[in-house]
């Protein structure tokens, strides 16, 4: 019998957000060609949707993320030029 979801998500650790940003600039092509390797949402999406849709936010969130997960795709946005910050609210 496996343990309860409650528990394996326990196990896990705790869950947070990153948030990837672009610099206070309105995002252009760079930074919706390196947001579609990150986000498996856009990556079906045309260059032009997703710079329609990134000219009104000033980031991108990737929610309900293990601190592993937040590190690893920390690392591949900020290798792509992007600036990156996390939040753990439940982390000690």
């Amino acid at each position: 019998m496996s343990p309860p979801i409650e528990e394996f998500i326990k196990f896990l650790g705790p869950r947070g957000k990153l948030r990837v940003r672009w610099g206070g600039k309105s995002a252009g092509a760079k930074e919706a060609h390196a947001l579609r390797q990150l986000a498996p949402e856009l990556q079906a999406r045309s260059v032009p949707e997703v710079l329609a849709l990134l000219r009104s936010k000033s980031e991108w969130v990737f929610e309900e993320l293990t601190q592993g997960q937040a590190k690893e795709l920390g690392q591949r946005a900020t290798a792509l030029g992007l600036e990156v910050s996390t939040e753990f609210p439940d982390a000690q």
